[in-house]
């Protein structure tokens, strides 16, 4: 027993190693079974510290006081929270995580941390890197390359976490690299190396690319600082510089079909919508920060917050729910003592130890060198992503910095001595209600999963009803992946099912989770719409639409109020601002409130702007017909539009009395009124195929193919089989009828039996 028993610490410090295998079941987001596990494993390791170490006592080190203080600051920086509930959540994540820094720093101490932390750090990279070659070998192929496909994520829920995963274990390799003297272990970490670079450079992770060479010039840099007593050796640096420039070429030659991703584009392409939305998020956190620079917004709440700086910005529901710079991030949310404080958790660690390295020539620690590049590129990500509250992301710098504190060689803060036990008890005391905080969120986050996907995939006939979602959870969490209220999701059941109030209570009731988003007041808007309260009806999609403007649902709403009570200036205003969501229903709302404008249907005085609309209308979406029936009406005017539809009676009743040739004359004036219309020229087309005259009816498809004026009805292929046909070239008309088959053309079946089609 007691052999065994000398084990536990070893299988707890490697339990962390875990997170990243732990799956979703069923979350909507991997933190949430992430944290659960990391707090069924922390009350495990606390009571078994509890019980092995109750009576020795604990000196707190500077990492673990601004580690403390961050905390506690974050608590204070509730009297700012717009969203209580979301400021502990987050909370008691980072306690989560602070818990399991401090636990794995005590276990450090009771097995060969250095030892155990290669074989944790060296098994993961082998994983991670080789499982993400396996998925690139798998998935590309010469004709086509490969995208930057959803499997490429790995282990982790997103491209960029995985590939960081690999990046910061790369320093810790290159430390064995360099003082391994067995040729066989090194051949292995060599191909280790080559997978981890070669990963990154298919996953395509701008930053993590730009980390990799990051990587390079610490290695340069320190090789300068420390010439006289050099820690870095050379040939570490050519193995490196060599595996680092094969894989570039590498990759770009796999690349050659997909510029795009090729690492050098890739790495040096900044003007992207991803650079410019991340600027945009700094800006709103720099803005807050300075609005509130005490107390921040409150802990987990610029989520909330940013939304109304970045309204203009967000489409549909899809908020910046992450800086994409925790540093911004925290400074905006905690205020200036939070920001430094955490500052400090990363900087103390290195500060001591380049102190130790540069000063004290005769106590040089080589390994703790490669530690400060793991925590340096452990800084680089959070500069430009989120592993702040990302278990997945917090594995690797985790056990550095508490390996590096349980070395003692960052200074302990005087008079800060504690009893272990009171500590522990401390924890326990924590855990207890944290675990009930992480089940709580955990089993809500599948509850959300399933409101996702039936809100985004049901959206208009929703699958469950109120009696399946009335006792989801909608207070801890209170506020989905998309920051929209759980209670409005609820509303939502209750208004399709025309519990109206019912759904206008919860929505009162989640409206200050966050009143930002419009989600709220679309329903209400909805719901007053309906029960013909059209005053209410207008006031609410205002709201909705003056919170998110991009959001086709809000835009949809508002044109139809707003042209329903006659107010054209105001919707065409609506409509410019909007356009360039290229929606096809925004864009056909607005032209059949134009035509209502009796104004400009009547006087035929339609703006030059109205035109140009129209035709951009017809470039977008060129196989939608009211759109040409609209270029018609704006451009030629309705008295021409009754014209024109006598002309087509006309030819229509000559086709009929088998007067071809004189129903070509009458669709050939309707084509100059409609030039944009393919159905006369297809009328056309037909006519000549009754006359024989094939060579004719397929010139004239060529002017529909010239013009980009085709239907996707599948007319257009069964008169070009029928022309084909006449003219000898069945294998070709074939070809063509099978293909109006499959749009659906109802004549196109019986034509391919006729002549003989094999299928």
């Amino acid at each position: 027993m007691k052999h065994f028993l000398k084990y536990i610490p070893y299988l707890f410090v490697i339990s962390i190693g875990f997170i990243p295998f732990i799956p979703d079941l069923g979350s909507i987001d991997l933190k949430a079974p992430q944290y659960l596990y990391l707090t069924i494993t922390q009350i495990l390791v606390t009571i078994y510290l509890l019980i092995t170490n109750k009576d020795s006592k604990i000196e707190l080190n500077f990492l673990d006081f601004f580690y403390i203080l961050f905390l506690i600051i974050s608590l204070i920086s509730f009297v700012s929270s717009e969203n209580l509930q979301e400021s502990i959540i987050e909370w008691g994540q980072y306690f989560i995580l602070f818990n399991t820094y401090f636990n794995l720093k005590l276990l450090f101490k009771e097995v060969k941390g250095k030892d155990l932390l290669f074989a944790i750090i060296i098994t993961l990279l082998f994983v991670e890197s080789f499982y993400t070659v396996l998925i690139f070998l798998k998935n590309y192929s010469f004709e086509s390359g490969l995208e930057r496909i959803r499997e490429l994520q790995g282990f982790s829920s997103n491209q960029n976490i995985g590939a960081f995963s690999i990046l910061i274990k790369i320093p810790i390799l290159l430390y064995l690299l360099n003082f391994l003297k067995n040729k066989y272990l090194k051949i292995g970490l060599v191909l280790i190396l080559i997978s981890s670079i070669f990963s990154i450079l298919v996953i395509a992770s701008r930053g993590a690319m730009i980390g990799i060479i990051i990587i390079l010039l610490m290695l340069l840099v320190s090789r300068i600082i420390f010439k006289e007593n050099p820690i870095i050796k050379n040939k570490t640096i050519y193995l490196y510089l060599g595996v680092l420039i094969g894989s570039f070429l590498l990759q770009n030659i796999l690349y050659f079909n997909n510029s795009d991703l090729a690492s050098g584009n890739r790495i040096t392409n900044f003007n992207d919508n991803s650079t410019k939305e991340r600027i945009s998020y700094f800006k709103s956190a720099i803005k807050l920060y300075i609005e509130n620079p005490i107390t921040g917004v409150g802990i987990g709440n610029w989520k909330i917050t940013s939304i109304k700086e970045l309204n203009s910005e967000i489409n549909e529901y899809t908020v910046p729910y992450h800086t994409h710079n925790d540093f911004l991030q925290i400074a905006s949310e905690t205020g200036t003592f939070g920001i430094l404080s955490y500052l400090l958790i990363f900087l103390t660690p290195i500060y001591f130890i380049f102190k130790k390295i540069y000063f004290n020539k005769d106590d040089v620690s080589d390994f703790e060198l490669f530690l400060m590049f793991s925590i340096l590129i452990f800084i680089w990500d959070s500069l430009i992503n989120f592993p702040r509250l990302r278990p997945y992301s917090q594995v690797t710098i985790l056990y550095v910095i508490s390996y590096i504190s349980s070395l003692n060689f960052v200074p302990f803060v005087k008079k800060l001595v504690f009893k272990k036990f009171s500590i522990l008890v401390l924890f326990i005391f924590l855990l207890l209600p944290s675990f009930y905080l992480h089940a709580r969120v955990f089993k809500s986050y599948k509850q959300i999963f399933y409101l996702y996907y039936d809100f985004n995939l049901n959206s208009f006939d929703l699958e469950a009803n109120s009696d399946d979602i009335k006792d989801y959870e909608d207070m801890l969490p209170n506020i989905t992946n998309t920051t929209i209220p759980i209670k409005h999701s609820k509303a939502n059941y209750y208004y399709q099912e025309k519990k109206y109030e019912k759904a206008k209570s919860l929505i009162f009731e989640g409206e200050k989770f966050n009143p930002y988003l419009g989600f709220g007041d679309l329903l209400l808007s909805k719901i007053y719409y309906e029960t013909n309260k059209k005053d209410s009806a207008l006031y609410y999609i205002k709201k909705a639409y003056s919170k998110i403007p991009k959001n086709a649902a809000h835009v949809a709403l508002y044109q139809t109020l707003l042209g329903e009570n006659n107010e054209f200036i105001e919707e065409e205003k609506v409509f410019e601002e909007t356009k360039q969501m290229k929606n096809e229903l925004l864009w056909s709302n607005h032209f059949f409130i134009l035509l209502k404008d009796s104004l400009k249907r009547i006087n035929k005085n339609y703006s030059e702007k109205d035109k140009i609309y129209i035709n951009e209308a017809l470039k977008y979406f060129p196989k939608n017909p009211f759109f040409k029936s609209f270029d018609f009406l704006i451009n030629k005017g309705l008295d021409s539009a009754v014209i024109v539809s006598k002309i087509d009676l006309l030819a229509n009743n000559y086709y009929n009395q088998n007067n071809f040739k004189k129903a070509i004359e009458y669709w050939q004036k309707a084509v100059e009124f409609v030039p944009k219309e393919d159905s006369y020229l297809l009328n056309i087309a037909l006519s000549y195929c009754q006359l024989d005259d094939y060579y004719q009816a397929i010139e004239t498809l060529k002017i529909i193919e010239s013009k980009k004026i085709k239907s996707d009805d599948g007319q257009f292929e069964f008169i070009s089989g029928y022309a084909l046909n006449g003219l000898g070239k069945r294998d070709l008309a074939c070809k063509y009828i099978r293909e109006s088959k499959k749009k659906g053309y109802a004549a196109a079946d019986s034509f391919l039996k006729n002549i003989s089609c094999k299928f």
